[in-house]
Order: C-alpha cells, then sequence, then structure tokens
C-alpha cells in the first residue's frame, strides 16, 4: 500500500495526470481486494467532495482533509500516511477543489473507482453510498 501511495505522490510531483490515474486506480484495486472499507470510504469521499460545491471560500462544513493528498504528501516526504504534509495544508486552506491534475474527480470516481469497487462483493454497500 505505502508503494502505491508513494507512485501517487510521485505523478502528483510530477503534475502527470496519466500517471496519477493510473496509481490511482491500482491503489484503489489494492484497497478492494483487501476490503479496507475505510480507506476506500476516504477516496470516494474525497473524490465526490461537497454535494453542493461553490467557488466560494471554504467552510467548516465544505473542509475535508483529504486521504490523497496527506497520503501523497506522508509518502514524498518519507512517511507511509497520515494527515500532515504540504498537500494537505493546501487543502485545508482552499477547500475541495473538484479537479486535480486536470481529471474531474467525480468522472472518475462514477467511471472507474466505483467500477474497479464494486468487483469485490464485500464492497457492494460502499459502491451503493457512492451511486
Amino acid at each position: 500500500r505505502a508503494h502505491l501511495e508513494a507512485n501517487m505522490a510521485a505523478a502528483l510531483a510530477l503534475q502527470s495526470p496519466a500517471e496519477y490515474k493510473r496509481w490511482l486506480i491500482t491503489y484503489v484495486r489494492h484497497l478492494s481486494a483487501e476490503a479496507d472499507e475505510v480507506r476506500l470510504r476516504e477516496v470516494c469521499s474525497e473524490l465526490l467532495g461537497p454535494l453542493h460545491h461553490s467557488g466560494a471560500p471554504p467552510t467548516t462544513a465544505d473542509t475535508a482533509t483529504s486521504a490523497i493528498a496527506a497520503s501523497a504528501a506522508a509518502a514524498t516526504a518519507g512517511g507511509s500516511g497520515g494527515t500532515g504534509g504540504r498537500a494537505a495544508q493546501l487543502q485545508r486552506q482552499h477547500g475541495w477543489q473538484p479537479r486535480m491534475l486536470g481529471l474531474d474527480k467525480r468522472a472518475v470516481l462514477r467511471g472507474e473507482v466505483l467500477r474497479d469497487i464494486g468487483r469485490n462483493r464485500a464492497n457492494q454497500r460502499l459502491v451503493n453510498e457512492f451511486t
């Protein structure tokens, strides 16, 4: 898992949307195979974001720590996950953004992430929550 998080962090650092998406999908497949519902929920929540996103400054209700960015930042810094790091600080300051590296987060969630999560029968309830 740490290896996949490090690869996602590297793709973020290199500003490579194709590589980031590839490693995100691989990460989701790994978590799905492990039936790691907590981390899968974090990934899905980050991709979905708030239900009513506006361009307004973030409120405490809209601001959520990015599990992906936090893991990526920690992996880049040499850690193995957690909530620290520069990317997580920026995420909290600026709120949820609908795009990452030019990728529409919700489209990635609908298009690939939920499909891959749903392949494991144990994760069906989680898929139903986000569809």
